[in-house]
């Protein structure tokens, strides 16, 4: 290997690898180390979906990096005949006031400056609730996980204001008529605003929902019905966590494409 055009690469996963993929094209020798298999059943990167995400705070250069990052995964998609990257709408939001200084707040403010020139890019900083206008959030005594729209035993007496939308207008107002992904933490009002979605149901693929209680999660699988399934679940305490709903065929589809392609590296193994 030429000492002037050759790398080492620590770790195969998904930095690493495409850090090599990418070295390689461009002319160098490139290394690869890691202790286990590629790709390695362990890594953060081996999952079956991950987010592209440019929200990094005030942090300009990280930003700029994973907005760069995009055109690479669209070449990706022309070189492999494989469509691997999906753009799909991205919500962020945040359990406590957006204020200065916030992470959710720095990453707000820059990503609207950045994308003023992007067509098909709006920035909203509103709350969603089962009516409009103002909605007062109780902070909580300990944490912002204890927020809430609903007071409680774990709020406080102090609390935080935000304007708030109806989602369903919302949703009308903007025309947005086929929604991929949909993540509710809305800090007690996650039913309600689901059920004001009803009639958006049929047009969402995957849910991520918030619970704060036993019977909440059960009222939500009600809500949703037979035509999805729970997909993922994460429980941070025993009556609390995240559950994730995707629709039923797509879950189906799942399995069938995950069969066939374990029928067909078998078939090359052999």
């Amino acid at each position: 290997m030429s000492a002037s055009r050759s790398i080492v690469i620590v770790g195969a996963g998904v930095f690493g690898l495409t850090a090599a993929w990418e070295l390689s094209r461009r002319g160098w020798d490139v290394v690869v180390i890691d202790p286990g298999a590629v790709p390695h059943p362990v890594a953060a990167s081996t999952d079956i979906s991950k987010v592209v995400r440019a929200d990094y705070g005030e942090d300009e250069l990280y930003t700029a990096m994973a907005e760069t990052a995009l055109t690479g995964w669209d070449r990706w998609n022309d070189r492999w005949g494989e469509t691997l990257y999906h753009q799909d709408g991205f919500l962020v939001l945040s359990t406590d006031g957006m204020q200065p200084g916030r992470f959710e707040y720095d990453s707000f403010a820059l990503l609207e400056r950045n994308t003023r020139h992007l067509p098909n890019v709006e920035c909203f900083n509103l709350a969603f609730a089962s009516k409009p206008g103002v909605l007062r959030i109780w902070r909580g005594k300990i944490t912002s996980g204890q927020n809430s729209a609903l007071p409680n035993e774990e709020n406080g007496e102090n609390f935080f204001e935000a304007q708030a939308a109806v989602p369903l207008d919302f949703c009308a107002a903007q025309r947005l008529e086929k929604i991929s992904v949909i993540k509710i933490d809305v800090e007690g009002l996650e039913l309600q605003i689901l059920a004001n979605l009803a009639p958006l149901l049929p047009q969402v693929d995957i849910f991520y929902v918030e619970y704060h209680s036993e019977q909440l999660r059960r009222d939500i699988e009600k809500l949703l019905g037979p035509d999805y399934s729970l997909f993922a679940a994460e429980a941070s305490e025993a009556d609390r966590g995240t559950v994730c709903y995707a629709r039923t065929r797509l879950i189906q589809n799942l399995r069938l494409a995950t069969t066939r392609e374990r029928y067909v590296y078998a078939k090359h193994g052999t």
